[in-house]
């Protein structure tokens, strides 16, 4: 099995099938009803956050626990490393087995 074809296996088990849709906790299978709906959580997310910052080392594991608390309502995967690529439009995300690596890099640049 190739690369590519591990990476749409684990992608298509984000999506509702037969969808573009991802599979939230909300039931919705609307891609439009979906992104209103998590932006307008997000929002709230975020202004909280805002408000009351999350206390913690600012690594990955603090990351992934900010990650949770404002996608989680929406997301059974929030907080949880991708594991399998991902683009949208002509954006090319990090491929998922160089995510943790380039993260280290990032912090370790942010913190120095």
């Amino acid at each position: 099995m190739t690369r590519d074809e591990i990476d749409l296996i684990n992608w298509n088990n984000y999506l509702i099938s037969g969808t573009n849709v991802l599979k939230n906790k909300l039931g919705i299978t609307n891609e439009e009803e979906l992104k209103e709906k998590e932006k307008s959580i997000v929002k709230r997310k975020l202004a909280y956050l805002y408000l009351q910052p999350m206390k913690g080392n600012f690594d990955i594991e603090h990351l992934q626990k900010i990650h949770k608390f404002i996608f989680n309502d929406i997301y059974a995967f929030a907080g949880e490393l991708r594991n399998c690529s991902l683009q949208k439009d002509d954006h090319i995300f990090c491929y998922p087995n160089e995510i943790r690596l380039r993260l280290i890099e990032i912090l370790k640049t942010m913190n120095s």
